[in-house]
């Protein structure tokens, strides 16, 4: 949800209805990860990994859960398994458990991201390798 909420894609309003979470609390949430995330992930800032995330995404989920303050559910790591309401295009890849077909698929266009990859130098652009 804090994630969700810097992305932008959808108001606070959106995401409170959406999650059923007061706008205060996911403001709160968002701002503590902006400002901890590399307590939150102790990489000095950076966000996991995609390797990461589905290689370890239960060390990674854990992280973050204890970072907002709330009690570990054994659910976060089934989320595929519950019938909330999605809004977003990705509805049905929300549905699903976190797979690997696509991990590093990121390769067969790196030749073609170097002028993107010099453009985006000047914010912080981490190397995919």
């Amino acid at each position: 949800m804090a994630v969700a909420a810097i992305r932008g894609d959808k108001t606070l309003a959106e995401l409170s209805e959406q999650f059923d979470v007061h706008q205060n609390q996911i403001q709160d949430w968002r701002r503590k990860l902006l400002d901890h995330a590399d307590q939150v992930f102790g990489r000095g800032g950076s966000s996991p990994s995609e390797s990461e995330l589905v290689d370890k995404q239960e060390n990674v989920s854990r992280e973050l859960v204890r970072f907002c303050g709330l009690e570990w559910d054994k659910n976060c790591l089934d989320f595929q398994k519950f019938g909330r309401l999605v809004y977003t295009v990705s509805y049905e890849q929300v549905k699903q458990p976190i797979y690997t077909r696509s991990l590093e698929r990121w390769k067969n266009y790196d030749r073609h991201l170097d002028a993107l990859k010099e453009a985006l130098a000047d914010i912080h652009f981490t190397s995919l390798d």
